[in-house]
């Protein structure tokens, strides 16, 4: 919450076990799973999550950060 606020780039990484992610899934109605998006009512920052929660998804969102000044600067 603390980097959304000052501006930071990040991305948001959650992966929990398949029954937790059913169970949350029932029970839990939101847009998003991380306080700075659902604070704000719209996406600051990519999530990832459960299936898009890989190595490789994860170094790419990274990479397009560190690389993409205007990636940096803008919302998701």
């Amino acid at each position: 919450l603390e980097a959304a606020l000052i501006g930071t780039p990040f991305v948001v990484v959650y992966r929990v076990g398949a029954l937790s992610h059913f169970i949350a899934r029932r029970l839990v109605r939101v847009p998003w799973a991380s306080l700075p998006n659902l604070l704000l009512g719209e996406p600051a920052a990519r999530e990832l999550l459960q299936g898009d929660c890989r190595p490789a998804t994860i170094a790419a969102e990274a990479a397009r950060l560190l690389a993409d000044r205007q990636a940096r600067i803008q919302p998701v």
